[in-house]
């Protein structure tokens, strides 16, 4: 919908409108859309506005993307509204340009380059007004970041026909200090324990390692080296602690957060090439007072590793007695200012697992 003025030019093409835009969609589970500040030309062929920076008749910033609820810890979208609570942390925002595609029956907001110029880099989200479903692609926050915690996430979110869930199929980058000795063993013991292998030369896993590693170089060189050898190495993220070629993630708001119970695809380990399929059950708890991780790794051969992440400290367990081993003369070592390395038991990691079997 649009409300205002027409200025009509004799030395310019396009008409000028300034006013106010309202998407008119039929989704029951959104927020109504408010009316947006607008004032741009816009070519009648081709219908597309620049919502760069959308703020409503009162000047008051608007959203559009998904967004986590701090209160009740559920993945709710929104087009072109006010969030629920202003401290409700952006999963996406994907502001840029908006328009309605007729072929599909869907809008469409988000980074110009991805969807009209064949860009890597950018957000966007898709509401289908045939089905009701929503679809979206690019990078995905959800937090955890502290100076000694890097997580980076990107790929897609569904909320599928007749679901009230969204489901994330994402690759995954993790960071956090970790004993070298340990590391070293434990990929020993991936690499010992064989397993299923997995190709990590995927078109996804590349298009969001390009969402996910800042520096453009680096990227590239990762990427080269991909493509060359099926690996991923390199610097910088390449170097993380886990990274995860590919894993689907499903919000639960009664677990209040996302969850992984399924085969990941594991690309690499603090820097070392994996390349296996492995069974994984993953929970990041999202709470007001910050995130907390879950991480239950079958290793093969009936070892697992389990650790539990917070901001401040890592516990970590592992079935392997010789890694426990290590992890207990090693974990000192560990000098990042406030944080910290502690052994976890087998207990725990029972107690995580049989969350999921209820």
């Amino acid at each position: 919908g649009y409300k205002g003025f027409a200025q009509i030019e004799s030395t310019e093409k396009l008409i000028r409108f300034t006013g106010y835009v309202k998407p008119l969609h039929t989704f029951k589970n959104i927020y109504p859309s408010a009316w947006i500040r607008f004032d741009n030309r816009v070519d009648p062929k081709d219908v597309v506005l620049d919502m760069s920076d959308p703020r409503d008749k009162d000047n008051k910033k608007q959203y559009v993307g998904l967004f986590v609820a701090n209160d009740s810890s559920h993945v709710y979208p929104l087009m072109y509204s006010w969030k629920r609570r202003y401290s409700d942390d952006d999963v996406t925002n994907d502001t840029g340009i908006f328009y309605y595609d007729h072929k599909t029956e869907s809008f469409y907001a988000g980074s110009k380059s991805r969807l009209r110029d064949g860009g890597l880099k950018g957000s966007w989200i898709q509401f289908n007004e045939k089905d009701h479903t929503i679809h979206a692609e690019g990078p995905l926050d959800f937090g955890l970041e502290t100076p000694n915690i890097h997580f980076k996430n990107a790929g897609t979110a569904d909320l599928y026909r007749g679901d009230s869930s969204f489901v994330f199929n994402m690759a995954m980058m993790l960071d956090f200090p970790m004993p070298q000795d340990y590391v070293t063993a434990l990929v020993a013991l991936i690499n010992e324990n064989g397993g299923t292998t997995s190709s990590v030369n995927t078109d996804f896993f590349k298009r969001c390692l390009g969402e996910m590693m800042e520096n453009e170089k680096s990227a590239r060189q990762a990427l080269a080296n991909l493509e060359k050898n099926g690996e991923l190495t390199g610097k910088d993220e390449a170097n993380y602690a886990f990274v995860l070629s590919d894993a689907t993630f499903r919000w639960d708001s009664k677990m209040r957060g996302m969850y992984c119970d399924d085969i990941v695809s594991v690309a690499s380990i603090a820097g070392k090439p994996i390349n296996k399929s492995l069974r994984a059950t993953m929970l990041l708890e999202h709470k007001r007072s910050g995130q907390n991780m879950y991480m239950y790794l079958e290793l093969g051969a009936k070892d697992y590793i389990y650790i539990n992440l917070t901001k401040t400290v890592a516990n970590i367990y592992c079935s392997d007695e010789k890694m426990q081993g290590v992890l207990a003369v090693t974990m000192s070592k560990i000098k990042a200012e406030g944080f910290y390395i502690r052994p976890a038991t087998e207990r725990q990691a029972d107690k995580f697992i049989r969350r999921f079997e209820e």
